[in-house]
Formats: C-alpha cells, sequence, structure tokens
C-alpha cells in the first residue's frame, strides 16, 4: 500500500492554473524533498493534499482511502503564516499536538504531558518551555512547531519550507528528529530550497514545475537532465548524477 497516490491532480486560483495534471506514487515510510522554482506550485501541492485548496480535477488516495481520516496528516506551515505575538507559551503549542487524537473538548492527560516534555527536550528548548513563542528565535519557533506536529503521531507529516531561515543547530536537531519518524515508518514530504543538500537528507524527491518532471527516490529522479528541465540551464549539472 502507498502512502499517497496522486491522479490527475489540477488546482487553478482565479482561472490561473498552479497544478496541471500531477500524479505520483509515493511509497510509505519516505523522506521526500519537493522541489521547484518559485511560483511551481510546491506550497499549493501540500494545500492540496491537506485540503486546503479544492482542485479543479484530480483525486488523492492516502494509505489505500479515497479520503483522509481524522490524524492521518500533521502539517508543520511556512513561519510567516503563523502570528507570533499571540499570547501562548512554548508546553501549550506542543500540546495542542495531542488535540487531533484527544478531540478539542478532551483535556491533555499525564501521558500527553509527558510526551509533550519529552518531545520538549528533544529540541532542546526545556529552558524556555514557559517562555511566549514571539521570545523565541526563528529556528527555535520552528523546532517547537514541528514538536506540535509529532505530537500528533500521524502516519503523514507534510513541511512547508520547514529549513528556510534557520540556524545550522536547528537544521541538524530538526532533520535527526525526521530521519528518527522516518525510522518508525512516517512519510515525510517537505518543500526544501536547497538543492544541494537533497541528496545528503532526503532518500525520494519530487521535482516539480507546475506539473510533475521527476518523483521517485533520489538516485532516479534527481538528475541534471531533469533539474535543468525544471529550472532551467543556470543549475549546473555537475552537481547531480
Amino acid at each position: 500500500m502507498k502512502a499517497l497516490v496522486i491522479n490527475h491532480l489540477t488546482v487553478a486560483y482565479q482561472s490561473m492554473p498552479v497544478l496541471w495534471n500531477v500524479s505520483a506514487s509515493i511509497d510509505q515510510g519516505v523522506m521526500m524533498a519537493v522541489v521547484g522554482p518559485n511560483g511551481a506550485g510546491k506550497s499549493t501541492l501540500l494545500k492540496a493534499l491537506l485540503g486546503l485548496v479544492k482542485p479543479l480535477s484530480g483525486t488523492v488516495e492516502y494509505f489505500g482511502k479515497s479520503r483522509r481520516t481524522p490524524g492521518t496528516i500533521a502539517y508543520v506551515p511556512q513561519r510567516s503564516s503563523i502570528d507570533w505575538d499571540f499570547p501562548i507559551q512554548v508546553r501549550d503549542v506542543v500540546l495542542m499536538g495531542s488535540y487531533a487524537r484527544l478531540g478539542w473538548f478532551s483535556r491533555p492527560g499525564s501521558a500527553e504531558r509527558a510526551r509533550a516534555e519529552e518531545l520538549i527536550d528533544m529540541i532542546g528548548l526545556t529552558a524556555v518551555a514557559d517562555h511566549q513563542i514571539g521570545e523565541l528565535s526563528g529556528g527555535q519557533q520552528q523546532r517547537v512547531f514541528l514538536a506540535r506536529a509529532l505530537m500528533q503521531q500521524s502516519p503523514l507529516l507534510l513541511l512547508d519550507e520547514p529549513f528556510n531561515g534557520i540556524d545550522e543547530t536547528t537544521e541538524r536537531i530538526m532533520l535527526t528528529l525526521l530521519h528518527n519518524e522516518r525510522e518508525k515508518g512516517t512519510t515525510i514530504i517537505a518543500v526544501h530550497h536547497d538543492l544541494a543538500t537533497v541528496q545528503q537528507s532526503f532518500d525520494w524527491a519530487m521535482v516539480l514545475n507546475h506539473s510533475v518532471v521527476g518523483c521517485g527516490p533520489i538516485s532516479h529522479v534527481f538528475t541534471s537532465s531533469v533539474i535543468q528541465a525544471a529550472f532551467g540551464s543556470s543549475h549546473h549539472p555537475t552537481l547531480f548524477k
């Protein structure tokens, strides 16, 4: 059974197609980077998978089912989409990840609180667990929202530009956590811009430019011909196989 099967997905904003006839079959338990030029539809693809935008046509199967079931997907949005002035502490943000399983009218119990503390320790933020999220650095904020997503224990994790503008320490911590989740069987899909690190940190890639240029294991699709087809000749072919 595949984690995702995307069939001829087309999405448009105000009659302007952003994704066109996108099809892909993604294995369970892979860590896949979605790469492509600016405006290629990468974030739109994640939003379509989440049901935040409605496609003009096409279907998506989630673990063999035609509809998402509650708790199937955890999501880390772009930092720019979050209100960092909202008066909430780090610990409470992480605990919010348990609501997907408990429901909004149930309170997190001792097991959820213990899991939240464990995750806060794993992301290296125990010392600031009682701080308001706006007091944190950008890298710390990104770690908090990854921990919130991991609280959900969902089989599919989507991340929209999780490494954008973060420090080296945060990138290392986040990659370690993501690799651990992959080893547990979680399927991870992340929009990523740094092509030079995709080969090092991901085992699959989807190369996207409104349509799928290539999708599959890095060794099969991350080639100079595929990259140049998506980005143009400005990306030096010696960087790729």
